[in-house]
């Protein structure tokens, strides 16, 4: 209509999955498949102008798929959120986006036609990856960095499901940091109602655990092996990412 009666282009999306969030963000992931390498791309001229976001329309997706979409949306959010700086604003957004992820993403993934469920694990996707939980942040993206050499090297490896394998080992080596210990800490009170204790540091850990417990109940994988990914391999993902 806009192009009809005005002359103006508007590039918009339909989604019909909860996953990358690509339909309110300015990213874009592009593989060789010459090289097995998959190089992340930014900028806000591939930002769409409109994205029509109907749940019935991810009725469909497939448990595995809705499962690793889940993981992605997670991921998203979470690596905003485990930063060296912190803004409030932002952090609580972070916050309540991975609350709701995590109770309706079972509710999904055991219920697909569930349109409460799909509505706000939709709208998830959308806020996680479009700058809302990054304000004020300074972040990374190691895990999905190190995902995408993963899934470059091996096609049959989704995004997500080498997220769930990423994130838990990513974790549990860099949760004692002293910057990021209350972070994760609070993840576990707030996500897992984990009790809160003298241990902060042990309680961090719990949190990291129980993510990863919730990974499973997704049938997702959290060991490379589980993927028929040997250790042999990992010297080449290193290579890889230098």
């Amino acid at each position: 209509i806009m192009k009809k009666y005005l002359n103006i282009d508007l590039n918009g999306t339909i989604l019909t999955i909860s996953a990358a969030g690509s339909e309110l963000s300015n990213s874009c992931v592009i593989s060789n498949d010459d090289t097995k390498v998959k190089s992340g791309f930014n900028s806000d001229l591939i930002r769409p102008l409109f994205a029509v976001l109907n749940p019935e329309l991810t009725y469909t997706v497939s448990k595995y798929q809705t499962a690793c979409g889940i993981v992605d949306i997670l991921m998203h959010t979470l690596e905003r959120f485990i930063t060296d700086d912190d803004l409030m604003v932002s952090s609580e957004f972070a916050i309540g986006i991975i609350k709701t992820v995590i109770k309706n993403g079972l509710i999904a993934y055991n219920e697909p036609d569930n349109y409460i469920a799909r509505k706000n694990l939709m709208l998830a996707s959308s806020f996680s990856h479009n700058g809302l939980t990054s304000m004020g942040h300074t972040f990374y993206f190691r895990c999905h960095k190190f995902e995408h050499v993963i899934s470059g090297f091996y096609d049959h490896v989704s995004h997500g499901a080498g997220l769930a394998i990423c994130w838990p080992a990513y974790a549990k080596y860099v949760y004692k940091e002293q910057k990021l210990t209350p972070l994760f800490a609070r993840l576990a009170y707030d996500l897992f109602d984990v009790e809160k204790t003298n241990d902060m540091v042990g309680d961090a850990y719990k949190g990291i655990i129980l993510m990863e417990e919730f990974f499973k109940s997704l049938n997702m994988p959290t060991r490379l092996e589980e993927l028929g990914i040997n250790k042999d391999d990992i010297e080449q993902f290193t290579l890889a990412l230098t």
